[in-house]
């Protein structure tokens, strides 16, 4: 390999002079001639030669031989050492040194060239290797990473996989339910009209009993009213269920609604579930709708009982607690003051930590498919938290579950928001009655006509108008029902409001719909009355409504 550049390592400068002369014939560059280690090794730091030629090592320099070794590991240049000593011990001492080649005196000038190119050339070979190897080991180090990586990247993707079919799964949970509830919306609607005339000329039959015959009939009567009273209480749960429901927040008495629970539960729950029940107040009473509780109450006893498939014991308490400032800080979101607290507890399989997290969640559910969507506790959940309550769970796998609900109670307060009892009568006003229900609007006139109101009604929403119109002045209210076909309650308000704005208005509905209060308005409508039309509640509305507007 001519022009390769060489640095000579020689015992003294004529055999340094003479090497160098014969390698420039040969066709090599000698870029210097060194007698000592430090200079050679200075010079191959500096300039970076090919090769290094190394002369005279003799038993009283092992530093040159560590010289040499450290040129070899640090700059990967080739030696090629020459003695005139065959013996073995000089190949031992110039071992460390890595020379890749050795040349034993005299030679000829072909075998110091052959020694010298082979030397750089098995030099060349392996720092080729070398970097094959480094690269090999860094495209390595590169694959393991994009393995790992690509594990990493194939377990995410499972986990999304899995993540969107949990959510394809509740997304088509929450299309049924919405499907379900467009069902029980249109269902209700029926249902509570059928109600508000059973209701209704049951209440004009008893009205209509002689003492004689209330004696004999009374009795059974009230039994009728009570089941439509349930049946209507039923409908709510259901618009409830589907999202669909206005419910009224009043003063109620807890303990009956409870007791009225647990007989339906014992009715329904397998015999092997031993109930038992345990009310420690009289009186207590929630700002609440009914429903609300008898929802909250049937669906934590439902849960217990899926705890048990075998059998087992459910207790249902319900205590009267007063917290003060100190008690109150020891339970999140609660103020001092008077609570009703309710205890669900049962003997079931109990849960663990992380299903304890979890129980609240929509749709979160440890049971078959079969059993449930895991949608109660969720609902148990809302119900508590807008009544400004509390819930503590306690359960350990294999030693039962108790529920613990706080709900803010009291009693001079709910005493002052109850409502009379008292039938409110009318003066002779005259109604404007509207629905397109033949048996609504008969049953209608008989009960408004009892309680001192002069009714005209009608079935036809356009023929309502047309006599409004006819004489404006002839109604003191109007009562309609929201839905009606060609023009629905809200639209013949909204005309009628027109005709005479001062006119007030009352829209009944089937359907516990929330209807928009900018609608409202814009109708004059002052009143939503909730089918089926109970005899006190209709007549406490149309009082509270001409009131109202004679004051204004």
């Amino acid at each position: 390999m001519s022009n390769a550049e060489i640095v000579i390592f020689a015992g003294n400068v004529r055999t340094g002079m003479d090497l160098g002369g014969q390698l420039e014939r040969l066709g090599y560059s000698v870029t210097s001639i060194a007698t000592l280690m430090e200079e050679v090794e200075k010079n191959a730091f500096e300039r970076k030669p090919e090769l290094i030629l190394m002369d005279s090592l003799t038993e009283d320099e092992p530093t040159d031989i560590e010289t040499a070794e450290r040129i070899r590991v640090s700059l990967n240049i080739p030696i090629v050492f020459l003695s005139s000593d065959p013996n073995k011990p000089s190949f031992e001492r110039v071992r460390p040194g890595k020379p890749l080649h050795y040349l034993l005196k005299p030679f000829k000038g072909r075998e110091l060239k052959t020694a010298i190119d082979t030397a750089i050339y098995v030099a060349e070979v392996e720092a080729g290797r070398s970097e094959v190897e480094e690269a090999l080991k860094e495209c390595e180090s590169q694959y393991r990473e994009l393995l790992d990586n690509a594990n990493r990247d194939i377990t995410e993707i499972k986990r999304a996989e899995k993540e969107k079919r949990r959510l394809e799964i509740q997304r088509l949970q929450t299309q049924k339910m919405e499907a379900i509830g467009t069902l029980a919306g249109g269902i209700v609607h029926d249902f509570n009209n059928v109600l508000t005339v059973m209701i209704g000329y049951t209440e004009v039959a008893k009205d209509a009993l002689s003492p004689f015959d209330a004696e004999k009939v009374s009795h059974s009567l009230d039994q009728v009213l009570r089941g439509g009273r349930r049946a209507r209480d039923l409908t709510k749960q259901i618009l409830t269920f589907s999202r669909k429901a206005v419910l009224g927040m009043t003063p109620v008495d807890v303990r009956p609604i409870i007791e009225e629970t647990t007989k339906q539960l014992r009715a329904s729950l397998p015999v092997n579930i031993e109930i038992s029940e345990n009310i420690q107040f009289q009186g207590l009473e929630i700002v609440t709708d009914p429903v609300h509780i008898h929802q909250l109450l049937m669906n934590l006893c439902s849960n217990a009982a899926q705890a048990m498939p075998n059998g087992g014991a459910l207790s249902i308490s319900a205590e009267e607690i007063h917290l003060d400032s100190a008690a109150a800080g020891l339970f999140p979101d609660l103020k001092p003051g008077c609570y009703m607290k309710l205890a669900v507890s049962d003997t079931g399989h109990g849960m663990d930590a992380d299903t304890r997290k979890r129980i609240f969640e929509p749709f979160f559910t440890t049971r078959f498919e079969e059993q449930g969507r895991g949608m109660g506790l969720a609902v148990v959940h809302g119900i508590i938290k807008s009544h400004g309550g509390f819930t503590d769970v306690r359960s350990e796998p294999g030693k039962g579950s108790e529920f613990a609900v706080w709900l803010p109670a009291g009693r001079e307060a709910a005493a002052q928001g109850r409502k009379s009892d008292d039938v409110k009568h009318g003066m002779g006003e005259r109604i404007l009655f509207v629905d397109d229900e033949e048996s609504i609007v008969n049953i209608a006139e008989m009960l408004l006509g009892r309680l001192g109101y002069q009714v005209t009604a009608f079935m036809d929403p356009e023929e309502a108008l047309g006599a409004l119109r006819k004489q404006p002045e002839a109604f003191h209210l109007v009562i309609t029902d929201l839905t009606m076909p060609n023009l629905t309650g809200t639209q013949m308000a909204r005309e009628m409001h027109k005709i005479r704005p001062e006119l007030p208005i009352i829209l009944t509905t089937g359907y516990n719909t929330v209807v928009k209060s900018n609608e409202i308005r814009a109708a004059g409508i002052r009143k939503i009355a909730n089918k089926p039309l109970m005899k006190k509640e209709l007549a406490r509305i149309i009082r509270e409504v001409l009131e109202t507007t004679n004051r204004e």
